[in-house]
């Protein structure tokens, strides 16, 4: 009996090991290489605020804050099969944002591992803030009078 099932693992095995494979033959990119790689068919959403995207995020990510999905729908792919990213900071609110966006009727809606603590801890490319401007130089004193 363990000699069938062990049989039965391994014919199951190869059977689906075909599927991990790209039709090249090569195993398909993870989803990180894909958002390093900018892969135009992926929506990376920054669902964090504002400020906390002005500061710093994920290269290629656009912010649209979690809960401003519903009302800036017009602002996501019409096509409810495109496949959409999201991340926060830590979790909790891309975890909301998934399931409004499934709410919405899109299909392929991924949750970015380790969201951006994740991301940052494992130095992949962030778009920092622009540089603060330069501080104003001090107004020039007057020659001394002699």
């Amino acid at each position: 009996m363990m000699q069938f099932t062990r049989r039965c693992l391994l014919a199951m095995l190869a059977a689906i090991a075909p599927c991990a494979m790209a039709a090249d033959g090569t195993a398909p990119p993870t989803l990180v290489q894909r958002i390093l790689d900018h892969d135009s068919s992926l929506l990376v959403l920054d669902v964090r605020t504002a400020e906390e995207y002005a500061a710093s995020h994920v290269a290629g990510a656009r912010n649209l804050p979690h809960d401003q999905l519903e009302a800036q729908a017009s602002a996501l792919p019409a096509d409810k099969n495109a496949e959409i990213v999201v991340y926060c900071r830590s979790g909790r609110r891309s975890s909301l944002a998934q399931a409004t966006l499934q709410k919405l009727g899109y299909t392929r809606v991924q949750h970015l591992e380790g969201d951006y603590i994740g991301w940052q801890a494992a130095n992949r490319p962030v778009e920092p803030a622009p540089p603060a401007a330069p501080a104003a130089a001090p107004a020039a004193s007057a020659p001394p009078k002699l």
